[in-house]
């Protein structure tokens, strides 16, 4: 009988019961002789199903036979059918909205019967991102017994992201107990219901204005855009066509902040250039058009005149002059210059034009000479310069006047101790000094013969003086002054002498002009005798007293003076005598070392009396000095010649055994005073002006003073003589200096100060003021007004618009308070106060803005910080991304976050979205953030170190200060690995096969070296999906049915070929 799992008549036929029969000598035990059963045969079917058994027992034997021990047997029927396995997408539609899901089925091409579930492989592709947008699915279904199909469920997840349809792609991957049969893929549509139209975005032209250099390479930037599959359409127009002609683009956007490059607006013409732009989300819906205007204007300026306000030009207006434009562009910048034919020093300016017939005034051509006077004026703006306009005018000025300086009478006429000392103040002739000059050419044009240095002259001769405009080149009549001088006469220095009486005792004889040095020309005469003598004085000069008493007799010499000097004399005493009685002090006296017999001192006498003579004293003689002209009277000898008095001393030499002396020379010491300056007035003038400067002195002896003036404390020249000084125009402040002097003596200089006020100025007012009025961060509340100008002289202020209706005062300081007072403009003058004769004052307004600002709200500054790769290899660039975020809805300014790289970075470059990043200091700073704004930074650098690398971005300050340190720093860390692509032998395990020509393949390192390799790559789930004996560096990640997926895979490597050195690891395919 036959039983088991196996079917009779489906999956054998059999007929039962069956006889065997065994003939006579056929079967011997063996199975070489085994005898079939007969009627038993196995019948093919298409079922999936597992082994059948058949199992056979044996009945009763018959005849010779017996059965044995085993009596059953079971025969198992193998299955050979395979199924084909397929995928469709059942429901291919899955929607967000509601959560529908979509379903694949996988179905068997027959029903598994195989009494355990089939288990089928599928990878999962497509655009939707699995968790993100989908439940993600397994990888593997299976088919229940008794059962042709399952099903593969994609539930969708709701991201609220505007997005396009996305796909999710199965695909069957081979396995076990089914093959792969056709279809192998499908796809379900994952179906997003949200659109989401972009907004809060606005744009910004960045030229402005838009000119001839920059129009073809113009751009705009975004602020606040979105960036999530979103793209941007522009259109720029113009009016200058009634913005019929359009330059447009599209592109995607990038950045929130993204500037969009390179626009050419050449093709659009002059005028107000209109952007429009508007962000599309992936959906093409459109958010809201957005707009910026700028200027366009690529032409210089043309067609524009000019023409001087004043012709002639005279010393009526030419220190304020003026001209006018004709159809001037505004706002071009103007330049001028204006030159004289007389030559100097041409005029220019400069400014920017605020109206089409714009006047410029107040130009000063005081300095240009006269003759003809050309203006020429080019306009200027960002595309060049336009041609020069051009005027003409004529300037004559002349200030010198047509009268001639008028004298005053002051002598012309000089006597003098010495030439030397001659100096005289020309001056002093003319009472009305302003701009008078005195040269020594009668012809004023004669400009090298003027005394430019000062009017005091030191020579006598023949002087011109008259009125003289420098700038203009002019001169008043002249008048003329011709000084004459002449020196006092000299009557020189006498020595006493003696002579006798009787010629048989001596000499009698004396010739007068041996007894005298150093006398001008003159005549001798005797003034004073002997009662009884009678003198007579020959042609030569000589006299002979024989026979005439003895006495003094006294010789006058008189000097001739010339012009106004009076005649000078000197007188020559001769003692007579009979020379009787022995005297060794001889008959002439000590004899004067050449100066003057009169010595003069200043304020105190000191003198040693043997200084004045250089003769010898006879043999048995001393010079004697003596009060009294007689040497007999030894009671007035000096016992030292060393002298404090004033007072004449009588010098001799004296023979003290004979009581008798020479001839006496008389030395007169005088003691003169040094004048005291008491006082002194200096002048003072608003503006260029001549001043008159004075002095007083007394001196002790009442001698007569003289004033001398001075231009600098040491040497320098002198500009006066007398106590009042006249100066000449003067267009600064000047010191002077002054001394007296009386008998020779000289005072120390004193300064006397000639003031030159400017004329009163109110100052510069700074503009765009702003304070606040409540205490805040944003800045102050409080203000000094003196601060808001610039370059002011003493004033005072005034409140002129007051906003808080009388609230607002000035303190002494004057330092205002806005604390608490209404915002608005409030307007303060400022009015000079006068100055010596300075008396017209000037005025300036400043404007004060007064706002409420920030009360020192609490911010918080979220600092953020990504890395693209937190492990990379030796050598490798990393991109670290910094956000800034404002997180509260407040202002925040002066931002300043510090990122410094450490030593195992090396910088390539940054790039902030806002603000600046200092690459040296590693400090970004950002002007303001706006509520709920963000600002990224962008750095760039390679890894040079090996090891776990950090890099930390921390907010160093703000305004206000943020107030919630908890977000302020931000870390992140890189590790950085040896390259295992260095070594023979070894698989670079990540490769990037995108066709970008960077790291395409998959690569062995030194693969010449193993030529007999052998290669072997299998995915997760064993299969094998490339296989290369001696691999070569070419694989491109592709497998039977193309591009393999991303993801880790595994290798068997046989460098050899042959089994003795096989390496095992993963790889990883990144596209």
């Amino acid at each position: 009988a036959l039983t088991g799992s196996a079917l009779s008549g489906t999956d054998y036929e059999f007929t039962s019961p069956q006889v065997v029969d065994i003939p006579v000598g056929v079967y011997d035990g063996t199975v070489a002789t085994a005898i079939p059963i007969p009627t038993l045969s196995i019948t093919g079917d298409a079922d999936v199903e597992g082994d059948d058994t058949i199992d056979l027992v044996l009945g009763s034997a018959t005849g010779d036979a017996t059965l044995g021990a085993q009596t059953t047997t079971t025969y198992t029927i193998n299955n050979d059918d395979i199924p084909t396995v397929t995928i469709t997408a059942s429901d291919d539609t899955a929607t967000e909205l509601g959560t529908t899901p979509g379903d694949f089925t996988v179905s068997l091409s027959a029903i598994n019967n195989t009494g355990s579930d089939i288990e089928v492989n599928y990878s999962v592709g497509g655009t939707a991102t699995p968790v993100d947008d989908y439940d993600a699915l397994t990888g593997t279904v299976a088919i229940p017994t008794g059962q042709t199909s399952a099903t593969i469920i994609v539930d969708p997840n709701d991201d609220n992201l505007t997005e396009p349809t996305e796909t999710v792609e199965v695909t069957l991957d081979a396995g076990t107990g089914y093959t792969i049969g056709t279809p192998n893929t499908a796809t379900v549509n994952i179906i997003s219901e949200d659109d989401v139209p972009p907004s809060g975005y606005t744009v910004t032209i960045d030229q402005d204005p838009i000119n001839s250099s920059n129009q073809d390479e113009v751009s705009f930037t975004f602020s606040g855009a979105p960036t999530f599959l979103t793209s941007y359409d522009y259109t720029f127009t113009s009016d200058g066509d009634g913005n019929v002609a359009s330059v447009t683009g599209v592109g995607p956007v990038l950045s929130s902040n993204q500037t969009v490059n390179s626009i050419d607006l050449s093709s659009l013409q002059d005028g107000l250039i209109t952007l429009t732009v508007t962000v599309s989300n992936v959906l093409g819906t459109e958010g809201p058009e957005t707009s910026d205007t700028a200027v366009k204007l690529t032409t210089i300026p043309s067609g524009y005149t000019v023409s001087f306000d004043q012709d002639p030009i005279d010393q009526t207006n030419e220190n304020n002059v003026s001209f006018t434009f004709s159809n001037a562009e505004v706002d071009a910048t103007y330049n001028y210059t204006i030159s004289s034919s007389g030559g100097g020093t041409d005029v220019i300016g400069n400014g920017t034009i605020s109206s089409a017939n714009q006047q410029i005034s107040g130009i000063d051509l005081s300095g240009l000479p006269n003759g003809t006077i050309t203006l020429s004026v080019i306009l200027s703006n960002d595309n060049g310069a336009g041609a020069p306009a051009t005027d003409t005018a004529t300037k004559q000025t002349c200030f010198a006047g047509t009268t001639a300086p008028t004298l005053n009478g002051t002598s012309t006429e000089f006597c003098v101790e010495d030439l030397s000392d001659f100096s005289q103040d020309l001056d002093d002739y003319v009472d009305v000094t302003a701009n008078l000059v005195w040269s020594t050419d009668p012809d004023p044009g004669q400009t090298g013969s003027h005394l430019t240095t000062s009017s005091v002259v030191s020579n006598p001769g023949t002087y011109y003086g008259f009125y003289y405009d420098a700038v203009n080149d002019c001169a008043s009549p002249t008048v003329t002054v011709i000084l004459s001088v002449n020196e006092e006469p000299n009557a020189g220095t006498t020595t006493a002498v003696s002579r006798c009486s009787d010629s048989s005792n001596g000499n009698t004889i004396l010739d007068l002009d041996d007894q005298i040095s150093d006398e001008d020309p003159g005549f001798w005469s005797l003034t004073s005798s002997v009662s009884g003598s009678s003198i007579i004085i020959d042609g030569s000069n000589i006299v002979n007293f024989v026979g005439q008493p003895d006495g003094e007799y006294i010789f006058t010499y008189t000097a001739t003076a010339l012009g106004i000097c009076s005649d000078q004399t000197v007188e020559l005493k001769v003692t007579v005598n009979d020379c009787s009685g022995p005297c060794d002090a001889g008959n002439v006296a000590p004899a004067l070392n050449g100066g003057s017999s009169t010595i003069e001192f200043c304020d105190e006498v000191s003198a040693n009396l043997n200084d004045y003579v250089i003769s010898t004293p006879p043999s048995g003689t001393e010079l004697i000095w003596s009060t009294s002209d007689e040497p007999s009277e030894t009671g007035a000898h000096l016992n030292n010649p060393n002298v404090v008095s004033p007072g004449t001393y009588y010098g001799f030499y004296y023979d003290s055994v004979n009581d008798c002396g020479s001839p006496v020379l008389a030395i007169t010491l005088e003691r003169n005073f040094t004048p005291t300056i008491d006082s002194t007035s200096g002048d003072a003038s608003c503006g260029s002006s001549i001043l008159t400067l004075s002095a007083s002195a007394s001196v002790e002896d009442d001698s007569t003073i003289n004033y001398t003036w001075y231009d600098a404390p040491t040497g320098g020249n002198i500009v006066g003589t007398s106590d009042t000084f006249t100066t000449n125009t003067l267009t600064e402040t000047t010191s002077f200096y002054v001394t007296a002097s009386a008998n020779g003596c000289e005072s120390e200089r004193v300064e006397v100060v000639a003031t030159i006020y400017e004329e009163l100025s109110a100052g510069i007012p700074i503009e765009d003021l702003t304070v606040c009025n409540v205490s805040s961060d944003e800045g102050p509340t409080t203000f000094d007004l003196d601060d808001g100008l610039m370059g002011q002289d003493a004033g005072t202020w005034t409140i002129i618009t007051d906003p808080s209706n009388g609230e607002a005062t000035l303190n002494a300081e004057n330092i205002v308070d806005f604390t608490g007072l209404p915002s608005g403009a409030y307007v303060f003058e400022y009015t000079t106060q006068p100055v010596g004769d300075c008396t017209e004052t000037s005025s300036a307004q400043l404007t004060i803005t007064v706002q409420d600002c920030i009360s020192n709200e609490t911010i918080d500054l979220a600092i953020t910080k990504e890395v693209n790769d937190d492990e990379v290899l030796l050598d490798e660039e990393v991109r670290f991304t910094i956000t800034v975020e404002n997180m509260t809805t407040d202002r925040v300014e002066d931002i300043v976050v510090s990122d410094v790289l450490e030593d195992g970075f090396e910088l390539l470059s940054s790039d902030p979205s806002k603000g600046n990043y200092d690459e040296t200091t590693g400090e970004w700073t950002i002007d303001e953030l706006v509520g709920e704004e963000s600002a990224t930074l962008d750095i760039r650098a390679r890894v040079i170190e090996l090891g776990t690398l950090t890099n930390t971005a921390s907010l160093s300050s703000s305004l206000p200060i943020d107030d919630n340190p908890d977000n302020d720093t931000a870390t992140v860390e890189v590790k950085v690995n040896r390259s295992q692509c260095e070594d023979p032998g070894t698989l670079c395990t990540i490769f990037s096969p995108n066709n970008d020509g960077d790291n395409d393949t998959l690569t062995l390192v030194g693969h010449t070296s193993y030529p007999n390799n052998s290669l072997e790559i299998f995915d997760r789930y064993g299969n094998s999906v490339f296989q290369m004996d001696g691999y070569d560096s070419s694989w491109d990640g592709t497998g039977k049915n193309g591009d393999l997926p991303n993801g880790t895979y595994f290798y068997i490597l046989d460098l050899n070929g042959d089994g003795t050195d096989v390496v095992k690891g993963w790889i990883q395919i990144v596209r």
